[in-house]
């Protein structure tokens, strides 16, 4: 399991790549990895790829990670969209949307145009597709192999 993120505050975008297989215990460590950046604001959009996602949970542990979130501070409020390809974590995403409706807006894609559209940035810059290219001042990234911890 490997998570990646970039925070690029110059679009405001927050970006994050999940690939492997996550737990709930996962997810929420890669969640408290994000928000303890300096760089991450709340208020950013953001989106995250979960194309490469196998979940080991059923949906009652993803109950537990919503319950992770309920409440936070730290919670963003800005746009999100997931990029996903599996049933179980499309499953999960439409949960989650269910979920945070009162707090932010979240949909679920299956194309990075569509996500982008979403988000409101008008095409996807060539270093955002994924984001493991170098760090500039500009955006903040971070790679953790959770399985590594």
């Amino acid at each position: 399991m490997k998570f990646t993120y970039a925070i690029h505050s110059d679009h405001q975008v927050i970006f994050q790549h999940y690939e492997g297989r996550f737990t709930t215990s996962d997810l929420i460590a890669a969640t408290r990895q994000l928000w303890a950046d300096p760089a991450y604001r709340r208020e950013y959009n953001g989106i995250a790829d979960a194309s490469d996602v196998s979940l080991r949970v059923d949906l009652q542990d993803f109950g537990a990670f919503i319950s992770f979130l309920a409440g936070r501070k730290e919670m963003s409020v800005g746009r999100w969209a997931v990029i996903t390809a599996s049933p179980l974590v499309t499953a999960c995403a439409f949960i989650y949307k269910k979920a945070v409706s009162s707090q932010h807006k979240f949909e679920v894609f299956s194309s990075w145009d569509a996500a982008c559209d979403f988000v409101n940035l008008p095409q996807i810059p060539e270093n955002f597709a994924r984001p493991t290219r170098a760090t500039t001042s500009a955006q903040s990234k971070q790679s953790t192999d959770l399985a590594a911890k």
